[in-house]
């Protein structure tokens, strides 16, 4: 009942949390072991390598709790939902639903400690790369270390900043040129991956020009115009490095769109 009010519509999604907190107060859900009648509705021994029902519906209630705005409870949920899942763990989509949830609550240190975690599980998938998770995934990690770098530089960690841009940039890139160097026809699903690039680099607009030149020497013998000229132009040509990857989004974004038209 409450998978079938979660994707009936939005005005049902408060009934579906209802059904979802009644189902978890079933004993045959959580806590099978203890009803005389368990032999019916246990896991077998060979089916405990796959995720529980207690997990399951825990995640559909923490799913619920994220559309209601209750990001908090949601938070919860996902926590029981781990405490469910025990030795076995979450699948990386969950983990990713789960990264979702953390960034909405500015939590981003977190939500990309998580994403990176569901990357790490996708990677024992050898279809990895036809994965939406690993799409969304990507870009998640992406959205929360430049959020890093935003607070950062808020904060006048200027030195801190610039590094988790280089990391952010660098993961990112990883993962788009994993798709583009496949035979995969996956690179549609990275459109805004390579619009999050752009936004990298034009960020280093934001910090110290001096930031992007590591001639520390050659600073020291530089006159001041000159130092000055030079750390400008060093700091331009990591901004202009964004071009491309805003004109690889319009030109996927584009094909996409013409895609859709020839469709209909």
């Amino acid at each position: 009942m409450g998978e079938y009010k979660a994707n009936n519509d939005e005005a049902s999604i408060e009934m579906a949390a209802i059904c979802f907190q009644e189902a978890l107060r079933s004993m045959d859900i959580s806590n099978p072991q203890n009803n005389s009648m368990s032999f019916f509705f246990s896991l077998s021994s060979s089916a405990t390598t796959t995720i529980s029902e207690l997990s399951l519906v825990w995640v559909d209630l923490a799913l619920c709790y994220r559309r209601l705005g209750r990001y908090s409870a949601a938070l919860k949920a996902f926590d029981s939902a781990e405490a469910a899942a025990a030795s076995v763990g979450l699948p990386s989509e969950m983990l990713v639903s789960w990264a979702q949830i953390q960034l909405d609550l500015g939590l981003v240190d977190e939500a990309a400690d998580m994403f990176a975690k569901a990357l790490l599980l996708l990677e024992q998938n050898d279809d990895k790369l036809s994965s939406p998770s690993f799409a969304v995934a990507s870009y998640g990690r992406g959205c929360a270390l430049l959020s890093v770098v935003r607070r950062d530089a808020n904060d006048g960690k200027a030195g801190s900043a610039y590094c988790t841009l280089n990391e952010a940039i660098s993961v990112t890139k990883n993962s788009l040129l994993e798709v583009e160097s496949s035979n995969k026809s996956t690179t549609t699903r990275f459109l805004c991956v390579k619009k999050l690039l752009g936004d990298m680099y034009t960020f280093g607009i934001m910090l110290p020009p001096d930031l992007f030149f590591e001639g520390e020497e050659e600073k020291k013998a530089m006159e001041p115009l000159d130092k000055m000229n030079t750390l400008a132009r060093s700091q331009l040509s990591f901004i202009a490095e964004g071009e491309s990857y805003y004109r690889s989004a319009e030109e996927a974004a584009a094909s996409t769109t013409a895609t859709t038209a020839e469709g209909k």
